[in-house]
């Protein structure tokens, strides 16, 4: 396994965590766009 950065993981955790994903309705599309752009 290679060098994980602990604060990057931490700093995509909150940025995941600030999109309103809640259902109903989901709204996730802008969380999983920001995933990609991660990819």
């Amino acid at each position: 396994m290679g060098y994980v950065d602990e604060n990057f993981i931490l700093k995509v955790a909150k940025e995941l965590m600030a999109f309103r994903t809640v259902n109903p309705p989901g709204n996730e599309e802008e969380a999983a766009k920001y995933v990609a752009e991660l990819m």
